[in-house]
């Protein structure tokens, strides 16, 4: 872990995004390598990268809110943070994180502890970039973006709703249809078949 931080973090200068987090070229991977800044999903990528070409056990957790990172070897592990000059966690520290994002009364349970594979890190960096180019309002280069994260994850059909809705907000009604029928029928929740009838209810009502 050491050299890892000496290599990526006080040699090439990187460190996570401190004066503008929500700021799209924090986890637009080619803007955070120009800018020797980003969120923590893009520093794991360079960290996974450069741990996995040395031959190193280095994975990225499936974390909610950041993504934090895990070394293993010889039995002992160390999960820490690469976007805070790779801090170490312990239970407690996670603890802490996993309150201040899901509520007081949430805990930390195994699942936390669950590593991500390379392609799902890749679809928690896009899911990034998708949702700040909905939070302003740049409907059309989230519906890209979305259509990059089914490229990357074909099996994912929950990225189907986000296509719908997408799909919607540009004008695309009847692709819009098709796409949040075909969500319903591989969705098994009820709650989330309910969800996408209530945006069907709505599409539909759109003039052609």
């Amino acid at each position: 872990l050491a050299a890892l931080k000496h290599v990526i973090l006080d040699t090439e200068g990187y460190a996570g995004e401190e004066e503008n987090k929500e700021a799209l070229e924090s986890a637009d991977l080619m803007r955070v390598i120009d800018r020797r800044r980003g969120s923590s999903a893009a520093l794991a990528v360079l960290f996974l990268h450069v741990g996995h070409a040395q031959g190193w056990d280095v994975a990225a957790l499936n974390f909610p809110g950041e993504v934090l990172c895990r070394l293993e070897q010889d039995g002992q592990r160390l999960i820490f943070d690469p976007a805070a000059g790779c801090r170490l966690l312990q239970a407690p520290d996670l603890r802490e994180k996993i309150k201040r994002y899901a509520g007081p009364k949430a805990e930390l349970t195994a699942e936390y502890y669950e590593t991500l594979t390379n392609r799902g890190v890749l679809i928690r960096l896009q899911n990034i970039i998708k949702s700040r180019q909905i939070e302003a309002e740049e409907y059309k280069d989230a519906l890209r973006t979305v259509e990059t994260m089914r490229e990357i994850d074909p099996s994912e059909f929950r990225l189907l709703f986000d296509a719908g809705v997408l799909y919607a907000r540009t004008g695309q009604k009847q692709l819009a249809i098709k796409t949040l029928e075909d969500y319903m029928r591989h969705a098994k929740s009820p709650a989330d078949r309910y969800d996408a009838s209530l945006w069907l209810d709505q599409i539909r009502n759109l003039p052609d």
